[in-house]
């Protein structure tokens, strides 16, 4: 009830000001004030302040405002983190109203068997489908090779023989639709059918082999059009091209019999598009050296487009275009330059460019790296000689060396002529490149040459020594500030000796290195040291105390913010499997420069803990245990005593690489103990909570890992997706036990591991190299399996320009290749390849699990279509199903043409030996023939 209000009339007093000076006018103030210059409030003006006081102000909290309101709020809120919007978007409906958009707006893919459940949550959702605007992928998104068979029948459907763009008709010949729309380029055509706001997919991310290379990109042509109409964006992995372009370019090399620059000028050559693909902007990534992709096996499994189906046929519209960033190689052959596209003379052959890699001679841009702002991103180079680097980058007006040059690579030959060479010799090839070294980085006036440059590779590790490497590592910090990452390869001297020199990189106060990988190689003959000797500590620990004060403070029990977060060390060679444990390297590392690693790779090297003496503030980052034994040898055993990996938590680590000898000689002394204890490895290991990539194996001949030690492991990592186990010897019992109690037994560890991979002995006869289980293939095969939506558009794979171009010579007249599915005898198309039906019986006894086991392996080789594959109880591979059509006539022609083959090469040996005629005897052509007659009465029967 409201109060009665009762109205009271009184004398208005006069309106003077609290602090009214004499004199002044008090009509023009507005204030009651009583005699003593307070202010009085009038008593009606009070009841209303009291009535109105009753009365609460309604609050109103942040979710009682509008949608859009809110949504507009949370845009600019701090980033969070997918797991805590998954949970948000299980609270109430007005919080997943907000929250579902911004979690689907970037979908993350870990593994290809999660696409067709994406699919069909999204066909079913096409309120959350608007939202998505951009896709990215895991490493382990093919994980393995899962399109075993598939790949060997689409290397064959290409456009003619040495051309790199595949067919699509053909294969569609030689491969179902069912199985080729399951690939992964198919799922994600219909995934931005669905999401009309996709613009940006990034598959940088997804591991690639050599044979799944053609897999990963098949079908593209269809997601390009897609993306160019909406003006989006595509990155590929980097070792797997997309297109190819002309490039004006100086043609330079250096041959191994000089070694001296050749340079021919400016030429044409070709540059391959790969990385980044912007119709935005209208840029593109471009490489002429990926790897090995100037090798026979790399260029006959790269599946491109022709780059005016990527851009656009007008060449006008293609002159809009720049080059982003580049990765330019200074080639280094023999007597000249040997590239594939050179050395056979087709670059300058107008049909050959067409059917090869679609390019239209006189038709397509040709991008001009003689002009200035030609490239307007950054530049990775790689070159063999440092003394000609600068020489050939200045050569290019559009490498800027000084603020476009990230990344520079440099390459050495083959470690083992190193190791080999006499003292004497190695000592003068180790001082020339040193000194290549420091005038590579060597500042002009007041600014490094180098000053951009981010990442440095050097493969001569070498010329690196105890005694001689603390000066560069300082010019290395002087002159090459923004220095962040540096991998050292072929060291042939004492690792330790290398890494305590590193600190003046490591924690200098601006920008210290945070990726540093370090290799040593272990030849045959040689006999190079891996410990540093007491001889040589004057040498490393110098001016350990004078430069404490350059270095930046760690924390002693946690991770300090800005410090190293990958680390690989590893010894690699010949004779490595066989260095002894008291032999191999050993350092001991600052606990705070261990807390704050996401990333730790120990292949034969072993890692302790500096002892509280050493784990100061300002303490060293690294230290050889020679001097901590030479230090400490009259210290207390509390200050002595060097801790291992088994008593530290790393709760930073996301990623663990490391061998068996890594963990066990820290606490076993001989190899033969070693070898027989692998159970004690888990107990060992480093406590990571948030462990989820984790690869180990064995140091060892003929030693592996039982299933109870696999468990084990498994156990200490409870947020683990990844993990490699090698050499494992399971038999068909124990395999079963690994699948129904590690992989489907335990609810959280299915719902966190993806992928489990076992590199099996008893499995060795596998073509895909002894995997023989995996988490997507079992935990996801239902959904991988499943059908995909039924409201999608269908997978059209629109051919290549070059195809319909060449389309009457490509021999597409012939006959299907279709045959009966062995079940209820539908027309089903087959699937090539050349595989035995005694390997698959060897194989299929050894794997021991028929239900669970990868490939398709029937008595019978017809093919089947998807419906009737699931009811024989074997497993369809990721959707592949089916088994190899014609694998009989396949084994036939090939061993009729090798048996005709070697009696050629016979004869010709025999005739042109040495220019001078000889005999061919009988009883040397028998073989031959009777091998002959036997293929030529297997393929009639």
């Amino acid at each position: 009830r409201l109060p009665t209000v009762r109205f009271v009339p009184k004398r208005q007093p006069k309106r003077v000001s609290r602090t009214a000076a004499p004199g002044s006018n008090p009509a023009t103030q507005d204030h009651h004030v009583d005699g003593h210059g307070q202010r009085e409030f009038d008593p009606q003006e009070e009841e209303i302040m009291q009535l109105l006081g009753h009365r609460k102000r309604p609050k109103m909290q942040l979710l009682d405002l509008p949608d859009d309101i809110l949504a507009v709020v949370c845009r600019h809120l701090n980033k969070v983190s997918r797991a805590s919007l998954a949970m948000l978007s299980c609270t109430t409906k007005t919080v997943a109203a907000i929250a579902q958009p911004v979690l689907f707006s970037t979908l993350f893919v870990p593994s290809y068997a999660k696409l067709p459940r994406m699919l069909q949550t999204l066909s079913n959702r096409p309120d959350l489908a608007k939202h998505v605007h951009s896709l990215c992928v895991s490493y382990n998104f093919i994980s393995g090779n899962p399109f075993f068979l598939v790949d060997i029948a689409l290397n064959t459907c290409r456009i003619g023989s040495g051309s790199n763009i595949i067919s699509m008709q053909l294969a569609q010949r030689f491969v179902d639709l069912s199985i080729l729309e399951r690939f992964p380029i198919p799922l994600l055509t219909r995934l931005a059918t669905i999401c009309p706001a996709l613009m940006c997919i990034d598959l940088a991310g997804a591991g690639t082999t050599a044979q799944s290379a053609p897999i990963i990109l098949f079908g593209i042509l269809d997601l390009v059009n897609i993306l160019k109409h909406r003006r989006g964006r595509l990155v590929t992995p980097y070792d797997v091209p997309i297109a190819a372009v002309l490039v004006k370019d100086r043609i330079m090399h250096v041959p191994r019999t000089t070694g001296v620059l050749h340079d021919q000028g400016w030429g044409r050559d070709l540059y391959l598009v790969t990385g980044t693909i912007d119709w935005n902007r209208k840029r593109i990534d471009v490489s002429n050296w990926i790897s090995d992709a100037d090798s026979d096996e790399k260029s006959r499994t790269m599946a491109l487009v022709p780059f005016c189906d990527l851009v656009s046929p007008s060449l006008e519209e293609q002159s809009q275009w720049t080059i982003r960033n580049v990765s330019c190689q200074l080639l280094y052959e023999r007597d000249h330059d040997v590239r594939p596209w050179r050395a056979n003379g087709w670059i300058l052959s107008a049909p050959d460019l067409w059917a090869r890699v679609g390019i239209r001679l006189g038709k397509d841009h040709v991008f001009d790296f003689s002009k200035r702002g030609a490239v307007a991103g950054t530049i990775k180079y790689a070159t063999v000689f440092a003394d000609v680097a600068m020489r050939a980058l200045n050569a290019r007006p559009c490498f800027n060396v000084h603020s476009k040059v990230t990344e520079l690579i440099l390459e050495a030959g083959g470690p083992e002529q190193y190791a080999t060479l006499p003292a004497s010799q190695l000592s003068i090839v180790c001082s020339n490149q040193l000194a290549c070294f420091t005038d590579l980085v060597s500042p002009l006036s007041t600014k490094s040459v180098f000053h951009s440059l981010t990442k440095l590779t050097i493969g001569a590790g070498f010329a690196f020594r105890a005694h001689n490497c603390a000066p560069v590592f300082k010019r290395f910090a002087a002159s090459l500030p923004n220095l962040v990452e540096l991998a050292i390869s072929s060291i042939l001297s004492e690792m330790d000796a290398i890494l305590v020199p590193l600190d003046c990189l490591i924690r200098r106060p601006s920008k210290p290195l945070q990726d540093l990988r370090l290799t040593a190689y272990v030849s045959a003959t040689a006999t190079n040291p891996l410990l540093t000797s007491p001889a040589l500590l004057k040498y490393i620990t110098s001016g350990l105390e004078t430069h404490s004060t350059s270095r930046s403070l760690l924390s002693n029990t946690r991770s300090t913010r800005g410090h190293l977060h990958t680390l690989e060390l590893k010894i690699e060679g010949p004779r490595c499997v066989r260095v002894p444990s008291h032999e191999i390297p050993t350092v001991a590392i600052h606990p705070g420069l261990l807390h704050g690693i996401d990333r730790l790779e120990l292949w034969g090297f072993k890692l302790f803990i500096l002892p509280p003496r050493f784990a100061t503030p300002d303490g060293p980052s690294f230290l050889p245990l020679a001097y901590i034994h030479q230090a400490t040898c009259k210290s207390s055993l509390a200050d002595r005593t060097l801790l291992t990996l088994a008593h530290v938590t790393l709760r930073a680590l996301r990623s663990l690489h490391l061998s068996t000898k890594c963990i066990l000689a820290q606490a076993l002394p001989t190899n033969l103990v070693e070898a027989t204890q692998l159970h004690l490895v888990a107990p060992l290991l480093p406590t990571c909570p948030r462990l989820q990539h984790f690869i180990i194996r064995t140091d060892y001949a003929g030693v592996a890992f039982t299933a109870h030690d696999i468990a084990n492991m498994l156990a200490r990592f409870p947020s683990l997706a990844f993990a490699q186990f090698g050499c494992t010897n399971l038999d068909a019992r124990q395999l079963q036990w690994v699948v129904e109690t590690i992989i489907n037994g335990e609810p959280e560890r299915k719902r966190t591991l993806r992928d489990l991979e076992l590199y099996n002995i008893k499995a060795a006869r596998r073509l895909d190299r002894g995997w023989v289980l995996s988490g997507p293939h079992v935990t996801h095969l239902a959904s991988s399996g499943a059908p995909l939506p039924l409201p999608l558009a269908p997978v059209r794979l629109t051919p290549t320009s070059v195809e319909l171009d060449l389309k009457a010579h490509l021999y597409l007249g012939e006959p299907s290749m279709e045959t009966r599915c062995g079940s209820c005898c539908r027309p089903v198309k087959s699937i090539s390849g050349f595989l035995a039906l005694e390997e698959n019986k060897d194989y299929s006894s050894v794997h021991g699990i028929y239900p669970f086991h990868d490939l398709d392996l029937t008595d019978e080789p017809a093919s089947r279509c998807p419906k009737c594959a699931p009811l024989t109880k074997f497993v369809q591979l990721q959707g592949e199903c089916g088994w190899v059509e014609g694998w009989w006539s396949i084994l036939v022609e090939v061993w009729f043409g090798v048996s005709y083959g070697v009696l050629a090469l016979n004869l010709l040996y025999h005739h042109t030996y040495v220019g001078r005629p000889q005999y061919v005897y009988l009883d040397e052509l028998l073989p031959f023939m009777a091998s002959s007659f036997f293929s030529l009465m297997i393929s009639s029967t």
